[in-house]
């Protein structure tokens, strides 16, 4: 019998130190403090692609079309296909110069054979815009 009441007293003061009361009725449970719980783990939100800043172009140089309606083709060739024509005051980045057809221009810009590969127009990338790579436009009707 001693032991019986020993092992009571000593649940009893185990109860009472982790601060229960001994009262296992629904409302002393329902009054207990809620089971803590592990914080939960914060993860980085994505940035919707509305709000992600355009590609940089990597390299190269900015110039400015220094004439109107100056033609962006998918070769360096006058008988390329149009991608687009760009105004007077117009940035393109290009990433390259390359030799193509030879042309001669009237009233603006130099003649001669060396083309320009650009990737960017206006800030906006040619893939983006056209759905091409690149497009090229005759060296001599930018700055």
């Amino acid at each position: 019998m001693l032991r019986v009441i020993a092992t009571l007293a000593l649940a009893a003061s185990l109860l009472a130190a982790c601060g229960g009361n001994g009262d296992a009725s629904p409302s002393a449970a329902a009054s207990a403090a809620p089971p803590q719980t592990e914080a939960p783990i914060a993860t980085p939100e994505t940035t919707p692609a509305a709000d992600t800043p355009p590609p940089t172009p990597a390299g190269g140089v900015t110039v400015t079309a220094i004439c109107g309606a100056v033609a962006l083709r998918a070769e360096p060739k006058k008988s390329a296909q149009l991608v687009t024509r760009i105004a007077e005051g117009s940035t393109v980045h290009v990433s390259g110069r390359v030799k193509g057809d030879k042309y001669v221009v009237s009233g603006c810009g130099t003649s001669g054979s060396a083309w320009v590969r650009i990737d960017f127009i206006d800030g906006i990338p040619v893939m983006e815009t056209y759905g091409v790579p690149e497009a090229f436009a005759a060296a001599g009707f930018f700055k």
